[in-house]
């Protein structure tokens, strides 16, 4: 026959329904490997707790977790990129900032800029002099 639904329950309220049951597995799941179970042992867990799948009664499977894992580790890897993105955009904003020596304020800060390269170049012009002489 189909789904049993109670009175006025439309396709729309169960979907709903169900990815809300969705993200509150995923939670559980994410919190869990975090915590550093595995797969099997977070299968136990939810045994043990009654987190259970409403349409067998049961656990959810191993197959089923081992999914849930994939899409949130892709979820992560997905905010991580995008953290990574947003800090290097503020990184190029500062470099673009500063610019270089042309672009600082002339005076004195060009002069100690230029003095400060020159004795780098030095520094380093005298340690390979002094690594050729060993």
């Amino acid at each position: 026959m189909g789904v049993k639904r109670t009175p006025g329950e439309n396709n729309t309220g169960r979907r709903l329904r169900k990815a809300g049951m969705e993200d509150d597995r995923r939670a559980r799941i994410a919190a869990l490997k975090v915590a550093g179970l595995s797969i099997r042992q977070i299968h136990d867990r939810f045994e043990e707790t009654g987190v259970i799948n409403p349409d067998t009664g049961r656990a959810w499977s191993i197959g089923m977790i081992a999914e849930d894992l994939k899409i949130i580790d892709d979820k992560w890897k997905a905010e991580a990129m995008r953290d990574i993105g947003a800090w290097k955009k503020i990184e190029l904003e500062k470099l673009e900032d500063i610019g270089g020596p042309g672009k600082m304020a002339s005076g004195r800060r060009r002069r100690r800029l230029k003095r400060r390269q020159r004795a780098a170049k030095m520094a380093a012009g005298q340690r390979r002099a002094w690594s050729l002489r060993t």
